[in-house]
């Protein structure tokens, strides 16, 4: 029984995830959603540093100031006007 009701809430929340994916994504930016995922990879790198006392690489640092670092270059160009 607890593997169904696993199944099955592991299933609406990606049926949640997808529809408000779209609706986000009618709304907003894509640039903003991929910020909006990379500051959940944020917190889950915070969390193993402060409460599993895990070391973080230092690839992780330098791979989130380079997709940082995109963002604000991709950001600072206006945006294309279609005729």
């Amino acid at each position: 029984p607890w593997t169904a009701l696993l199944l099955a809430g592991y299933q609406l929340c990606l049926y949640l995830m997808y529809v408000l994916t779209s609706r986000f994504l009618l709304a907003s930016d894509a640039t903003l959603f991929n910020l909006s995922m990379l500051t959940s990879d944020v917190y889950s790198a915070l969390f193993a540093w402060r409460v599993r006392r895990q070391r973080l690489s230092r690839t992780y640092a330098a791979a989130f100031a380079a997709t940082l670092s995109g963002v604000a270059i991709y950001s600072a160009q206006p945006a294309p006007v279609v005729e």
